[in-house]
């Protein structure tokens, strides 16, 4: 025989105001204003090789699809076929492709 509880669960806290000393425009103060004036090269360095590698990785992939549909686009037979090929192709690229 089958059953069904449900379960009503109440979530509440409380939250305690203390006025502070420290004015609303100078809150951040503390944190914005460091002592350390080293720059960090090995974050530096870092952030560019993962951009370099990034920017690697799109170019590959955007050379190779370009050089497949130049390849596909260069073996059509005539200049009429090839236009209408290319204008369906831009307007509607995904239409009829499985791939």
């Amino acid at each position: 025989m089958l059953t069904s509880r449900v379960l009503c669960t109440v979530f509440t806290y409380d939250v305690v105001f203390k006025s502070s000393p420290v004015r609303w425009a100078s809150r951040w103060d503390t944190y914005l204003q460091t002592q350390d004036r080293e720059i960090h090269w090995f974050s530096v360095v870092n952030s560019m090789m993962i951009l370099l590698f990034l920017s690697g990785m799109v170019a590959m992939i955007m050379i190779r699809t370009l050089r497949r549909d130049i390849t596909q686009y260069n073996q059509l037979e005539t200049v009429e076929v090839r236009f209408f090929l290319f204008t369906h192709l831009f307007l509607f690229p995904y239409a009829g492709r499985l791939d």
